[in-house]
């Protein structure tokens, strides 16, 4: 096979998240099974034009906004002329692949429904536009097959009105990092995870962090992840003077694997303030070295945190994410069996096993 990915972002852009961690590790399989691959996505500061990851080719070209229109130029010029197979990842909106790559193959690959998340990212005008097209692109791939992070990003599909026999759920698996020794801090350590935006719910954490710290004098936040931009940090260094808990907070910000996993070793609880997500790539890394979650209950973290056993589900909300936090820190025992089931569920996830499926299933979109 001669594999085209159309993903806005690669492993390497300093936005990258879990979405592209599990094209990237879907990706990597499919080499490694001899498959050419080649990567379409949008350039960034100081980025090369063509790179290599993995025996993966690299083509950066464009931003954000402008990379659509490169891709469908590159398929002008012929440049696309080889490929057999397009994995057109959907983050928002698709490349539009279905409408020129008329006799390829195709597939693709979405994390979750936007939805609200259009005003949570956008101006409002912008958000308005984009929340009422979403249903109407998405439908217009529905004779394509799909491959979705969770049960909850397929429902939303079915509710579109696909055909559920064309959308396959493939779970995302964890990279371990083996930690030493897994300590807890002596003191209630809560960690933020992830992309440091509203949408994944950073401002929430620290109204969270606020409510707790009346009755926990000392408990702290450590943040942990890539600001969406410098100013949006500014912001959130703002907020923390404002609530108060400027003393209470770590900024960690962009950390290795390896700190990363030490670092939630470490903590009490993570805390997943998201408005959405297409899984939860981070929950299942937390779980791995005992560390339970307390999230809102939406979509994607419904179906990566067992409520009640490998952590808790609540109101999205605030308050309701302290009390969940509150619970656990009065039960030593319910939170030793919390984190003896976080550590048991995470072994169910692993790259292999979420490759293995994909590959299946493009060797037989290509038979």
């Amino acid at each position: 096979m001669n594999i085209l990915i159309l993903n806005w972002r690669d492993p390497k852009h300093p936005l990258a998240g879990g979405a592209e961690q599990m094209v990237y590790e879907h990706a990597r399989y499919w080499k490694k099974q001899g498959e050419d691959v080649t990567w379409f996505a949008s350039s960034f500061k100081k980025a090369k034009s063509e790179d290599n990851i993995d025996g993966i080719r690299i083509i950066r070209k464009g931003s954000h906004y402008t990379v659509f229109i490169w891709a469908f130029l590159f398929y002008l010029r012929g440049q696309f002329k080889e490929v057999t197979l397009v994995v057109d990842c959907f983050h928002f909106i698709p490349y539009f692949s279905r409408f020129y790559f008329k006799n390829t193959a195709k597939i693709a690959i979405l994390q979750e429904v936007a939805g609200n998340l259009w005003y949570e990212n956008l101006p409002i005008l912008l958000a308005v536009i984009g929340k009422i097209a979403e249903p109407y692109i998405l439908r217009s791939y529905r004779k394509i097959p799909f491959i979705t992070g969770s049960d909850s990003a397929k429902k939303d599909l079915l509710q579109l009105g696909f055909n559920g026999r064309n959308v396959y759920v493939v779970n995302h698996g964890i990279n371990r990092v083996k930690v030493k020794v897994i300590k807890k801090e002596n003191n209630p350590v809560l960690i933020f995870l992830g992309r440091i935006s509203k949408d994944k719910g950073i401002e929430d954490a620290l109204m969270t962090l606020g409510l707790l710290t009346r009755d926990y004098a000392d408990i702290k936040l450590w943040i942990v992840g890539k600001p969406e931009s410098a100013e949006y940090q500014m912001k959130v260094k703002k907020l923390m003077k404002q609530f108060e808990v400027s003393k209470n907070c770590q900024w960690f910000g962009y950390v290795s694997e390896k700190e990363k996993f030490e670092l939630l070793s470490r903590a009490w609880i993570m805390i997943h303030p998201s408005r959405k997500e297409g899984w939860g790539l981070n929950v299942i890394e937390a779980n791995s070295v005992r560390t339970p979650v307390v999230g809102y209950a939406v979509s994607g973290l419904t179906d990566s945190i067992v409520d009640n056993k490998t952590g808790l589900l609540v109101d999205p909300d605030a308050l309701s994410m302290a009390d969940g936090v509150e619970t656990l820190l009065k039960n030593k025992k319910l939170y030793k069996q919390f984190s003896d089931a976080s550590e048991e569920w995470s072994k169910k996830f692993t790259w292999e096993n979420s490759a293995r499926k994909s590959y299946a299933l493009i060797s037989k979109i290509q038979r």
